[in-house]
């Protein structure tokens, strides 16, 4: 409930929003690094959209509903969906890859699956539009051309709106089925390449920690499409993976936290949504101990991918081994 209420807080905030006002010739991401100083006050509504649909949908708010599909349609009318002149004037060959566009294609794409009741079929065209010609391309792009993403998390990343996006399309054009078949074969091709022989990541606790939390809802997704669970659908690689983050944790801090090492600040702990996820994923009782554990400590922030693979009171019933025991664990690929 704590989560879901933190979720209804932003969404309540979301409301204040006037995203008609940031129309223009880029979409509003704000950065220092990219875009000109009048451009920074804009406010980047690719994360709020999905928040005001998801809770506007549980709670039949038709007011946030509303407000989703005015921030996706806004968003479907601006020019570009790159952050600014710098990946768009005449004889430019830079781009900063397509972080932008794939922000953009997967809140569009939810907004129009959970607040599609509240959009007009011509509005949802103007967003489907957008998704198809001002955000897919470039993605389609980097996924082509630049071979580096494949071997790192940025080629995972990527793929949360290349994915998302085109199950949003399927139902009006089933032809893009194919294209979808060939974005989950590179999905799974960039996971057997970015994790190592003995589950573990070069870049790092605090990257797999991001890298699969953006990952997981690909896989919920897919396997939803497939007509599988999370479990069956689930890979050798992705449980072996899973294995390596739980031989990270410390049996400091009541065993929730993270060893800091590599890029893993002191602190850290896997993402709670995470861990319910591979309480769905995996057998293994450990994830149901670190969960558990993780919920005793009360440190859960809102998170809608968390409702989304919260395990449930049934399932949470069941006693799980505690937490605190030391792990021995030889990690010959990433040391």
């Amino acid at each position: 409930k704590s989560i879901f209420d933190g979720l209804k807080r932003q969404a309540e905030e979301g409301l204040t929003y006037y995203p008609e006002a940031d129309i223009g010739t880029f979409i509003p991401n704000p950065d220092r690094r990219w875009c000109r100083t009048r451009d920074l006050s804009k406010k980047r509504t690719a994360g709020i959209m999905e928040v005001l649909a998801f809770v506007g949908l549980v709670e039949k708010n038709v007011e946030m509903l509303i407000m989703a599909a005015r921030m996706a349609i806004s968003a479907a009318h601006c020019t570009y969906w790159c952050e600014s002149i710098m990946g768009v004037f005449p004889g430019a060959t830079w781009h900063h890859r397509s972080f932008t566009e794939e922000i953009y294609c997967r809140a569009c794409a939810l907004v129009l699956d959970w607040a599609g009741v509240c959009i007009t079929p011509h509005g949802k065209q103007v967003i489907r539009d957008a998704i198809i010609m001002k955000g897919l391309p470039r993605i389609e792009s980097d996924f082509k051309r630049m071979e580096y993403i494949r071997f790192m998390n940025q080629g995972i990343v990527f793929s949360s709106g290349r994915i998302i996006g085109l199950l949003s399309l399927i139902p009006e054009y089933p032809r893009y089925k194919s294209m979808l078949m060939e974005a989950e074969q590179d999905l799974h091709e960039m996971i057997e390449n970015y994790v190592h022989e003995d589950g573990g990541t070069l870049e790092g606790p605090g990257y797999w920690n991001f890298t699969f939390s953006q990952a997981m809802p690909l896989f919920y997704a897919l396997s939803r499409f497939h007509n599988k669970t999370l479990h069956e659908y689930a890979t050798e690689t992705l449980l072996k993976t899973g294995d390596y983050a739980l031989s990270m944790l410390s049996i400091a801090d009541g065993g929730i936290t993270l060893l800091p090492i590599n890029d893993c600040h002191s602190k850290s702990t896997i993402n709670p949504g995470l861990v319910a996820a591979y309480c769905k994923m995996s057998k293994n009782p450990e994830w149901k101990s670190l969960y558990q554990a993780m919920k005793k400590s009360g440190d859960f922030k809102p998170d809608l991918y968390h409702i989304i693979f919260a395990p449930s009171m049934e399932e949470m019933a069941e006693p799980a081994e505690p937490i605190l025991k030391p792990k021995f664990k030889v990690l010959s690929e990433v040391g």
